[in-house]
């Protein structure tokens, strides 16, 4: 499973890289459009899909290692309850994301080959949608792997 995470911790982290240069860049070029009045038009026109779509591919590739440790929990109430009963509540709750995860990858699957068959593009760069719902497929199915694990096998099995 370290492996598994430790994969699209390494595409969370490309992707989280071509977001920031394509805003810096993004940025700079307005910047320097600005700067000479308008004579030097460096101005990348397809800057929001492209961050957009990066964004995108972040959130979900970074999915199973946020999950890796367990949901978040706020302490408000349930530190004062038994220790039997926060856990069976974190295992409940991870079992019922890991199926929902599953149930959301199988439908981006099947998803993914509906829009491959249309035809589907991006609206500014004419890029095959298919790919980002295909992308969402393995990274909804590895988030709810590690979810399932955690709620069959508990929290402790997942330290570093």
């Amino acid at each position: 499973m370290q492996r598994l995470v430790a994969l699209f911790d390494a595409l969370a982290g490309l992707a989280l890289a071509l977001l920031l240069a394509v805003t810096a860049a993004g940025i700079l070029t307005r910047v320097l459009f600005d700067l000479t009045a308008g004579g030097v038009d460096l101005l990348l026109s397809d800057a929001v899909e492209m961050a957009t779509y990066a964004l995108l591919i972040t959130v979900f590739a970074a999915m199973p290692r946020a999950l890796r440790g367990g949901a978040v929990t706020v302490e408000v109430f349930s530190r004062t309850w038994p220790v039997w009963l926060t856990t069976a509540l974190d295992r409940f709750w991870s079992l019922t994301f890991g199926t929902l995860a599953a149930l959301l990858a199988w439908r981006y699957a099947e998803e993914s080959l509906a829009v491959l068959a249309r035809g589907d593009t991006t609206q500014d760069m004419q890029l095959p949608l298919w790919i980002f719902y295909a992308f969402a497929a393995p990274a909804f199915a590895a988030a709810g792997f590690v979810a399932l694990r955690l709620g069959l096998f508990g929290a402790a099995r997942e330290r570093r």
